[in-house]
């Protein structure tokens, strides 16, 4: 089973603003209780995993939420030099958390598609988690990005981001 790429036009995560300076976090009160539902009827190891690691997810999540909120708390309105280190470590410690919440919402998709090939109960509940999955993915990919974009905005530095590892085969190197 593969994560879906359609997105229904009128989800809210999809109809949030481009704009940096509104910064919008989706509730997450919803996406928990599919997740409470689904955990609570599973009958499989996969499914409980698949469950333990949406958890994991939306902890993170709000975890980022938190220090997201701690940096603008601490941010007064006429500094001169809005990205004191506190502010700093918050705004990071904000991205880590998406990056991490991005990380396990990754790993959660291969343990709902081992609940299909097994027999458990809550195998009607698996399609809209999917849908939801793919569509809150592109949520926080969307929200990560406006969070750094803000960051860096405030720094005035250029940020240097390393988008991923790319592994070569061991070659031999010669003059």
């Amino acid at each position: 089973m593969a994560l879906s790429n359609r997105v229904p036009n009128q989800s809210p995560e999809t109809a949030l603003p481009v704009s940096t300076s509104t910064m919008e976090w989706m509730p997450l009160d919803g996406l928990i209780q599919q997740w409470v539902d689904f955990a609570h009827e599973t009958t499989s190891a996969a499914g409980l995993f698949a469950a333990s690691t949406a958890f994991a997810a939306l902890a993170c999540e709000r975890a980022a939420l938190s220090a997201y909120l701690d940096a603008k708390q601490h941010r007064r309105p006429h500094d001169v030099w809005p990205c004191c280190p506190r502010i700093q470590e918050s705004r990071m410690e904000t991205l880590t958390q998406l990056s991490t919440a991005c990380h396990h919402w990754i790993e959660v998709e291969p343990w709902l598609s081992r609940c299909t090939l097994v027999l458990d109960v809550a195998k009607d509940l698996i399609p809209d988690l999917v849908e939801q999955l793919g569509i809150h993915a592109d949520y926080l990919f969307h929200l990560f990005w406006r969070v750094l974009a803000e960051t860096a905005t405030e720094s005035g530095e250029p940020l240097r981001i390393l988008v991923a590892y790319l592994r070569a085969p061991d070659r031999e190197v010669r003059p």
